[in-house]
């Protein structure tokens, strides 16, 4: 029993960390996107997360984030300064 409870403490520990490095991300994310002038809005549980905790839902792992298909090619043309925010992605063209 004692395991148990040591085990999940350290996965709510680690997962409380991954929240807070997804918090920095969103915020280069948004640095990113205002320099670039695109649009972005939050949904589902970002959304949900943002007006009901104020913060992330306790046991959510991700960032939901929607933009105009216009804007998004802003975004993966300009991988040269997104880098220069920090932020790496690829793009596969499915």
């Amino acid at each position: 029993m004692i395991c148990r409870v040591v085990n999940k403490i350290t996965k709510e520990v680690k997962l409380k960390q991954f929240q807070n490095e997804l918090k920095d991300l969103m915020q280069l994310l948004h640095e990113l996107c205002d320099k670039l002038n695109i649009e972005y809005w939050a949904h589902y549980g970002t959304l949900l997360g943002a007006v009901r905790n104020k913060d992330i839902i306790p046991f959510d792992d991700d960032l939901d984030i929607g933009m105009t298909r216009s804007d998004y090619n802003i975004l993966i043309n300009n991988a040269d300064i997104a880098k220069k925010f920090g932020l790496n992605y690829s793009y596969e063209d499915d």
